[in-house]
């Protein structure tokens, strides 16, 4: 029962250039890159602790809630594996993958 009595929870961290997050009340306000900033609303036994402007934590009681906003907030922008760019979560190993463009050296 070690979900239920302290909660299940995942950091996630912002990587690039000008990718911030904000947090209003318990929703997140991402900046990533469009023209327009994207409002992400949580369900409402999930708590969203705003950490840095880089790092956020979400914390809830149900394992199966944590990834279905893991997963959505996933779905907001694509993650670059080529510029290691995007939402991910911390502590997790990133894989680059090689550029095809050769090299003019």
């Amino acid at each position: 029962m070690f979900g239920f009595y302290k909660g299940y929870f995942h950091y996630l961290q912002l990587k690039g250039m000008g990718f911030k997050f904000m947090l209003a009340k318990n929703n997140v306000i991402l900046k990533i890159g469009y023209n327009h900033r994207v409002l992400f609303l949580p369900g409402l036994d999930v708590l969203v602790t705003f950490v840095s402007k880089f790092l956020l934590k979400i914390n809830t009681r149900s394992l199966n809630k944590l990834k279905q906003n893991v997963n959505s907030l996933f779905k907001v922008k694509k993650r670059n594996s080529y510029k290691k760019k995007g939402i991910f979560i911390k502590g997790s190993i990133v894989t680059l993958k090689l550029s095809s463009k050769k090299t003019k050296f």
